[in-house]
């Protein structure tokens, strides 16, 4: 509920601080007096454009505060949380424009943008003339006005989320069986591919840690392998015909004749040419026994041809060496769910088959009730159009179901609400019809049919009376007083009918500086204050919009010139003495 309203230098008006109350509200005024100001500060409120005309003549800057008061379980208190924006049981909105059109937003004293302003704003604040001309002209809107007739809204709507859910598993088994349909598809493509090189790789039978072993062992038999060659190399030639070793014994033997004893030999340390071979002979078998026992250099060329097969496959497949395991398995795999495809492809389509049956007999079973609950919102909406003065207009909700595969999260209908507001003139979309003062009455016609149901609980309503006559004005009045028994209604009006009806009464005046003495009169003002406005001196005057409360002596007096043609009648005071009676 709005609780309060602060102005500044917004168009005319200089300082206005308003309060507001539950129920329903009035405001009146003469016709050029400012009463559209309060449509210009609520539409800057639901995000409306900002621009430099909106700020008053010398001022730097216009601004609008409105405070409500919200309950906690109150929508909107999800839509804070939401935007991360604070919140308690006030909300503020403000929304400031300057003299150079640039405008700012705030929620809760956090700077927003203006469509996130209005985000927050449509779920407390309404402007009637938006929802008649442009809100149901919206397809979306005009079905979910049925729904919340037809109790599938809010706390009732049970049926409407189940057919939401529905929907929505039904279109995620669809997608999960379109996923592995593709999936399929690309292994099948791939098929020959991936079997030709999975039966090439498996012939090679990669190990994982293979490639590190076989360098280790490869590097291991190379040493010994060298170590061989170069022992048997200074054997051949310590024992090669005419080789050292020969001639060393030659030698030895010369020696021997020269010298026939021993020690002399000894002495010439000729003895070490035998134990020198002895020792690279024994070099060789100790050397030949180790090999035996850290591999054959002759397995070399084998373990080299594996080694070299292992890396030209993985440079194939351009991964590394210990990832080909892993790599034939993920073929192996891909191979055995082409086996399982097209039992996996069966169960899905099992799975999507009983989840379409189970949104198709929901939804049926919700586009039932909504033909039912058509024909009984026509009918109601029908038995408050006389006393409108519109007994001749018709208002009808269509329910169209369509094909299940035409469905959405909100059933299978197309739904939409046809007017006619006359019996010559056939039944066509709302959205065709030209909006004015008979819509805008059939609009209330419908509000008062779904009471307390429209989003926004505090609503503004534009000159609904404009033009009509007293008997219709009462009964505007009578309807706008009941709607304010569950929500608040703030009306701009020009009838005494519709004033008289209103729990509270706000009255919009305009003094112009220089205009005379009775100018700024509290009563009669307006007068003066229109006649200055057609003169032609008006640059050269100052203008000022005020916006008050007015008491109940002051309602009357103010009800009473509504009903008078000049100056205010005895006669007048009367009659406005009655109306309010009659509205208890």
């Amino acid at each position: 509920m709005l609780i309060s309203l602060q102005l500044r230098d917004l168009v005319l008006v200089r300082h206005a601080d308003l309060g507001f109350a539950p129920g329903f509200a009035v405001i009146t005024g003469e016709t050029g007096a400012g009463k559209s100001v309060l449509l210009d500060a609520l539409g800057l409120l639901l995000g409306g454009r900002g621009d430099a005309g909106l700020v008053r003549q010398g001022a730097e800057q216009a601004s609008v505060t409105a405070h409500f008061q919200l309950s906690d379980d109150h929508p909107v208190q999800a839509c804070l949380q939401e935007m991360g924006l604070p919140g308690d049981d006030t909300l503020v909105l403000r929304r400031l424009v300057g003299r150079d059109g640039k405008s700012r937003a705030f929620v809760n004293d956090t700077a927003v943008s203006a469509s996130g302003l209005k985000t927050v704003a449509v779920q407390v604040l309404e402007l009637f003339g938006q929802f008649a001309q442009t809100r149901l002209t919206d397809t979306a809107e005009q079905r979910q006005l049925l729904d919340l007739y037809a109790g599938h809204a809010g706390g009732g709507g049970d049926l409407l989320r189940q057919v939401g859910t529905a929907y929505q598993y039904w279109r995620d088994a669809q997608a999960a069986m379109a996923a592995h349909a593709a999936e399929a598809a690309a292994r099948t493509r791939d098929e020959d591919y991936i079997r030709f090189a999975a039966e090439e790789l498996a012939a090679l039978n990669p190990q994982e840690g293979e490639e590190a072993v076989l360098e280790e062992k490869r590097h291991r038999l190379q040493t010994l392998s060298k170590r061989q060659t170069g022992l048997k190399t200074a054997l051949n030639l310590l024992q090669a015909p005419n080789g050292a070793l020969s001639q060393l014994y030659q030698a030895q033997r010369q020696l021997d004749k020269l010298l026939d004893e021993p020690a002399l030999a000894a002495e010439a340390g000729l003895g070490e040419f035998g134990q020198a071979i002895d020792s690279i002979a024994g070099l060789a078998e100790a050397w030949g026994t180790a090999w035996a026992r850290g591999g054959d250099p002759s397995e070399l060329p084998t373990l080299e041809d594996r080694l070299f097969a292992l890396r030209d496959a993985a440079r194939k497949h351009r991964v590394r060496v210990d990832d080909l395991p892993a790599l034939l398995a993920d073929w192996r795999q891909k191979l055995d769910a082409l086996n399982h495809d097209a039992q996996q492809a069966g169960q899905l389509a099992a799975v999507v088959a009983a989840a379409a049956s189970t949104y198709r007999q929901l939804a049926e079973q919700l586009s039932q009730q909504r033909q039912q609950a058509a024909q009984q919102l026509s009918q109601a909406v029908a038995a408050e159009l006389p006393a409108l003065k519109l007994g001749h207009a018709c208002l009808e909700w269509r329910v169209v179901p369509q094909p299940p595969e035409q469905g959405s999260a909100h059933g299978i209908d197309l739904v939409s609400l046809w007017v006619a507001m006359n019996p010559a003139t056939p039944l066509q979309p709302i959205a065709k019809v030209a909006s004015g003062g008979e819509l805008t009455r059939a609009m209330l016609a419908l509000a008062m049919v779904l009471q307390g149901g429209v989003h926004a609980p505090t609503l503004l309503v534009d000159e609904l009376d404009s033009g009509v006559s007293g008997a219709v004005a009462a009964a505007i009045g009578e309807r706008l007083r009941r709607l304010g028994a569950d929500r608040q209604i703030l009306a701009v009006s020009h009838t005494p009918q519709v004033a008289a009806a209103a729990h509270h009464y706000y009255l919009v005046t305009k003094a112009v500086a220089g205009a005379g003495e009775g100018a700024n009169a509290d009563t009669g003002a307006a007068q003066d204050a229109t006649e200055a406005a057609t003169s032609p001196l008006l640059p050269l005057l100052a203008s000022e919009t005020t916006i008050r409360q007015l008491s109940d002596d002051q309602r009357r007096e103010e009800i009473a010139r509504l009903l008078s043609a000049e100056r205010i009648h005895h006669s007048a005071r009367d009659l406005a003495d009655q109306l309010l009676a009659g509205n208890g």
